[in-house]
């Protein structure tokens, strides 16, 4: 009987091995570890400071990393093969494979001079490659799916904060992304607002096949909609693990410290969404 090898595991899906990042004399990530599944929802938490913006920048390569590799699916975000050799990755590389991530920022970032449909309909065009018609029909269903198709003709100065967020949340769902990547994505807005934002989120993590990165202090949220929650200290990864283990039993002692700052009242015991 002849006995064959098993084949090597696969790659992760995403994978960040030793990952620094600096800005001048401040390091940020200090060699940082994680491997995420296609289609899990990650909720990434920590103080301020403790690398999650920066994670999530150099996911979507508007960063490069000081040190380290990142790599989707086996291939490299900052390095590709040139001429038989590894050399740090061109533009072409890096926006082909930008187009498998999708990115809502804090504060919005809609450009003011343009429509909630166009908006949402640029980068159909500019990167998708559709006619200006059919940009603008995938836009409106987008903007119908996240509660806005009576919005479409507004400017950015005429809505609402939490418009505004859902918006650019159809935004990054307009080209179709592998991942999703969310950074503090109701961290600007009015209490008030906050719901309708959680809402259209709350509804992506149970409809959408994409892989989800959510940067969160909405502690509540993530104990609801993540697979798995990690918690960054000091540019690490310092304790992951499944939501319902991480908030009622932290096995370090910087992780329990966090959650007694910042929980007011356990997620578990509070009604969903609230």
């Amino acid at each position: 009987m002849i006995l064959r090898a098993a084949p090597p595991p696969a790659p992760p899906f995403l994978a960040l091995r030793g990952v620094h990042k600096s800005f001048g004399a401040t390091e940020v990530l200090r060699g940082l570890d994680l491997d995420i599944a296609r289609g899990e929802k990650v909720a990434l938490i920590g103080a301020s400071g403790s690398g999650k913006s920066t994670l999530l920048r150099l996911l979507m390569m508007l960063d490069r990393p000081t040190a380290g590799r990142i790599e989707i699916e086996g291939c490299s975000l900052f390095e590709e093969v040139f001429r038989g050799r590894t050399v740090p990755a061109g533009e072409a590389h890096l926006q082909r494979l930008r187009r498998r991530f999708g990115l809502v920022f804090q504060h919005f970032h809609l450009f003011p001079h343009l429509k909630a449909l166009d908006n949402v309909a640029l980068a159909l065009v500019l990167v998708g490659g559709q006619s200006r018609r059919a940009a603008r029909e995938r836009a409106r269903a987008l903007l119908a799916q996240v509660g806005l198709a009576e919005k479409a003709g507004a400017w950015p100065a005429q809505l609402s904060g939490g418009q505004k967020q859902r918006v650019a949340i159809a935004r990054a769902l307009a080209l179709e992304p592998d991942v999703l990547l969310f950074d503090e994505p109701t961290s600007a807005l009015d209490p008030e607002r906050v719901g309708e934002v959680l809402g259209v989120l709350r509804r992506l993590a149970r409809d959408s096949s994409a892989t989800l990165l959510l940067a969160t202090h909405e502690m509540a949220f993530a104990a609801e909609i993540a697979d798995r929650v990690v918690f960054l200290h000091a540019g690490r990864v310092h304790e992951q693990g499944p939501p319902e283990r991480i908030f009622r039993r932290p096995e370090r002692a910087r992780t329990r410290a966090f959650l007694q700052q910042v929980l007011s009242a356990a997620p578990w015991d509070r009604e969903p969404g609230a």
